[in-house]
């Protein structure tokens, strides 16, 4: 039995239990997989594709500051939303597809990083530093591609803002999408993502577009996949934000496209001005099971304090 069909065989029989029994099963699995040396040996294992990713995400370690900003791009403070709470005194740019978790801890041990800031300085009085990522971690993207999409065979990816490029790179490794597509303004992220793109033989499926998505309606349009991530909070004002998103309200209307939001599409646009009615336009295919099998593959357990997907959404649109 192959992967894609222990996958399969799992799903079925999650699908015929009652919502009871399948926390139930999930909850001895997870104790199950916890407990079995076998298992826990098994589930250490890389494929060839983690392998690639991680020496990719190694290689852009070398050559970005641990910031992961660039002297070509401009980061604002949101006045509103969500991220409002960024102080730029106490918020610590942090690109997620480079270091998680445990990277961040490597970082502070290294002295490179700190968690926390002195509220008196020379005091013991500290209080946790706010950590602000742009990018898709990888078990994010192993999340995207391995459990919540389904076959991509003919299917095209687009990636707004793509950044680094992690979920470029991602799409390649673990989808047989027909083409993939970055659209990213800043010159010094495109530049990266071709270097990386032509030194691991990507580029028959991948293209960076040096461009605003404003001026790539068709690609948009036409697009299967489409990802966000903090897409335009920390880059645009107010007024542009909004623009954007009525922008990409129009352009992403046709039925069946699917949409991956990191944050929630609620907490993007909620506090603009927009009269974008969400309940019109997309319906939310989040699977609280399926997000319980992905914790315990790629985690270890359900609820592990590291996970960050659940900050991952997915809608389909419907109009």
């Amino acid at each position: 039995m192959n992967f894609n069909q222990a996958k399969k065989t799992f799903e079925h029989i999650l699908n015929n239990m009652s919502k009871e029994s399948r926390t139930d099963f999930l909850m001895w699995l997870t104790d199950y997989l916890q407990n079995s040396e076998k298992i826990n040996d098994l589930s250490i294992q890389s494929t060839n594709e983690d392998m690639i990713l991680e020496s990719i995400r190694d290689e852009i370690q070398e050559i970005l500051p641990v910031t992961a900003t660039t002297n070509t791009e401009t980061i604002l403070v949101p006045k509103v939303g969500p991220n409002a709470d960024c102080d730029p005194d106490i918020t610590v740019h942090v690109d997620a597809f480079l270091y998680d978790e445990k990277g961040i801890d490597h970082l502070v041990d290294q002295g490179k990083l700190n968690r926390n800031f002195c509220t008196r300085c020379g005091s013991q009085d500290v209080q946790p530093l706010n950590f602000i990522s742009h990018s898709t971690s990888i078990k994010q993207i192993k999340y995207i591609f391995q459990y919540l999409l389904p076959d991509l065979s003919n299917k095209t990816i687009l990636d707004i803002g793509s950044r680094t490029g992690g979920v470029l790179y991602g799409a390649f490794l673990y989808s047989n999408s027909r083409k993939i597509t970055g659209v990213e303004i800043d010159s010094s992220f495109c530049e990266l993502q071709r270097t990386i793109i032509d030194k691991y033989n990507m580029n028959d499926r991948i293209q960076v577009i040096e461009d605003d998505i404003f001026n790539q309606g068709q690609l948009a349009s036409e697009s299967d996949i489409i990802v966000f991530h903090n897409v335009f909070d920390f880059f645009l004002p107010i007024s542009d934000q909004e623009r954007m998103w009525r922008f990409v309200r129009n352009t992403f209307r046709r039925k069946g496209t699917i949409i991956i939001s990191i944050p929630s599409l609620e907490d993007m646009v909620s506090h603009l001005q927009t009269d974008i009615d969400l309940d019109t336009w997309v319906t939310c295919l989040n699977d609280p099971d399926l997000l319980n099998l992905a914790n315990i593959h790629l985690y270890g357990s359900v609820d592990n304090e590291d996970s960050d997907l659940a900050d991952l959404f997915m809608y389909q649109v419907i109009g």
